[in-house]
């Protein structure tokens, strides 16, 4: 499947096409799950985890996952801050889900994923170098 973007360019869900760093979180068993709820959430913006469960269902290779797996992913990923909560939606009677969105730490997780470092290094002038010694030196 693929996602389409404002640029008329298509972003492809296709497994291990990351340019960039190895992080955490696109790493291990959950990478390729945790990938896919990354990029829809960003297509789509605020969803439920149902509305998750079912974008995810129509992507080929994740048509037969479990949405008590995409339940328990989706709570992990805003226990360890990924997400975050954007009011709630009222589902059935009686019953809020929380709608979620990428939290801006999941947003610089994709562009540090998909930014090849050493191209980066090579091609940056002197001052967005600067500038990115002085992000990296204070925010650590």
């Amino acid at each position: 499947m693929f996602l389409s973007k404002a640029g008329g360019k298509q972003e492809s869900l296709a497994k291990n096409k990351h340019k960039g760093a190895r992080l955490k979180v696109f790493s291990g068993r959950e990478d390729r799950l945790n990938r896919v709820i990354f990029l829809i959430l960003r297509h789509d913006g605020i969803l439920t985890r149902y509305d998750l469960f079912k974008q995810i269902r129509i992507i080929k290779g994740f048509r037969h996952t479990k949405i008590q797996v995409v339940y328990r992913r989706v709570d992990a990923l805003f226990q360890q801050g990924w997400l975050d909560t954007n009011g709630v939606r009222i589902a059935k009677a009686h019953f809020a889900s929380p709608l979620y969105q990428l939290s801006e730490r999941a947003l610089a997780a994709l562009e540090i994923d998909k930014t090849d470092l050493n191209e980066l290094l090579n091609n940056a002038s002197k001052v967005q170098l600067r500038k990115l010694i002085d992000a990296l030196s204070t925010g650590i």
